[in-house]
């Protein structure tokens, strides 16, 4: 796992033919008061979502975790 800052991920996302998925992994009271990343995904909880139900299942995508902490 790494850092990625604000012109990596509009890199990231740029980029043709991947497979990137963000995440927002704050609580809807953070999102509530800070908003969220547009585009970004809601998780079911920070540290406890369901895996298999909630991630893609190719294993090859870009995953981003988006975090206001």
């Amino acid at each position: 796992m790494k850092s990625i800052d604000v012109a990596g991920l509009a890199a990231l996302r740029a980029e043709k033919n991947l497979r990137a998925f963000v995440y927002d992994v704050d609580p809807a009271s953070s999102r509530e008061e800070m908003g969220a990343m547009p585009g970004a995904r809601v998780l079911s909880s920070g540290n406890k979502f369901a895996a298999t139900a909630e991630l893609p299942k190719d294993k090859s995508a870009k995953l981003v975790f988006s975090c206001h902490n």
